[in-house]
């Protein structure tokens, strides 16, 4: 995709840019994304979006899921 304009006011296209990754997050926001490595190596690319699982569907012994919740909260 090719996007030009006459004049070297960039502005536009920065603020262009902007909305649409600020969409593009907000929209994104209550899921879990999955990125995996691109397959030539050309940095990350998202493969899958979800929402996440509720708590009380993840069964561990003891405490174990409030100190993983927890610890993810501090990451």
């Amino acid at each position: 995709m090719q996007v030009m304009c006459y004049g070297q006011d960039t502005s536009v296209f920065k603020q262009l840019i902007e909305d649409a990754i600020n969409y593009s997050m907000e929209k994104d926001d209550m899921n879990t994304n999955i990125y995996e490595v691109h397959r030539w190596g050309l940095g990350w690319e998202k493969v899958h979006a979800k929402r996440p699982r509720a708590m009380e569907s993840v069964i561990l012994d003891s405490t174990i899921a409030e100190d993983v919740a927890q610890d993810i909260s501090k990451f």
